[in-house]
C-alpha cells in the first residue's frame, strides 16, 4: 500500500537542481527562444508507473536516483545504451550552422562525457510547443547541450540518444580538429526540432 501511495504522489515530480545547474542558471541560452523545462516520461521502478519529471536531464537523473537509490541497477544502464545505438536518428544532409560568435568554444571532455550520458537513458523526452522553446540538457566541462522545439505542437523524441546524435552531427561538422579550438553549432532536424551544442558555466 506504501509502494502505491508513494507512486500517486510522485506521478509527477519537479526535479531538483544539482550544482552544475544551479551555478549556470544565469548562463548562456540559445538567442530569440523562450527557455522551458524539458520534460521526461520514465519509469523508476521496473514495475512501477510512468513518471513525469522536467528539468535539466542531470536534474531528472538526480531526482530518479532520489526516488529509487537502485535505479541504475533495476535498468541495467549499459544493455540501455547498447540498445539506444540500434535506433539512430537521421541527421544526414541536416541544415546547421558553426558560429563561434554565438556558440562559443566547446571542450572535447564535455562532448565525450556528453554523448555515452544521454545514450544511457531510455524513456521519452518531451520538449513544450514551440516554436523557438528551448531547454538546456545537460552540462560538463564548460560544455552544454540544449534541444528545440520549432513545431507548435509538443515534440516527443524516440529516447535521449537522438539527442546524442544530433550532438555528434554537430562535432562531425564544428570540430574537425578537435584539439584547435573546436565550435559550439546547432543542427536542425527535419521533424522541426534542433539541437544545440555550446559553451557554459559548469
Amino acid at each position: 500500500m506504501l509502494s502505491l501511495l508513494l507512486y500517486g504522489l510522485l506521478a509527477v515530480v519537479r526535479a531538483a537542481p544539482s550544482q552544475a545547474d544551479v551555478d549556470d542558471v544565469d548562463g548562456p541560452g540559445i538567442p530569440g527562444t523562450t527557455v522551458s523545462p524539458i520534460f521526461w516520461h520514465v519509469r523508476a521502478f521496473p514495475d512501477g508507473p510512468t513518471l513525469t519529471l522536467n528539468g535539466t536531464l542531470q536534474e531528472m537523473h538526480k531526482r530518479l536516483l532520489e526516488i529509487n537509490p537502485n535505479y541504475e541497477a533495476d535498468f541495467n544502464r549499459t544493455a540501455v545504451a547498447t540498445r539506444s545505438l540500434e535506433a539512430r536518428t537521421d541527421f544526414t544532409g541536416a541544415e546547421y550552422n558553426c558560429l563561434t560568435q554565438v556558440w562559443g568554444s566547446v571542450n572535447k571532455k564535455g562532448y565525450d562525457e556528453a554523448v555515452p550520458y544521454l545514450q544511457k537513458h531510455d524513456g521519452t523526452p518531451h520538449m513544450l510547443p514551440g516554436p523557438r522553446v528551448c531547454g538546456r540538457v545537460s552540462c560538463s566541462y564548460n560544455t552544454a547541450v540544449w534541444m528545440c522545439n520549432d513545431a507548435t505542437d509538443d515534440q516527443y523524441l524516440i529516447n535521449w540518444s537522438s539527442v546524442a546524435d544530433g550532438i555528434q552531427y554537430i562535432w562531425s561538422k564544428c570540430a574537425p580538429d578537435p584539439y584547435l579550438n573546436p565550435s559550439g553549432g546547432q543542427v536542425f532536424h527535419y521533424t522541426n526540432w534542433n539541437v544545440v551544442l555550446r559553451d557554459a558555466s559548469c
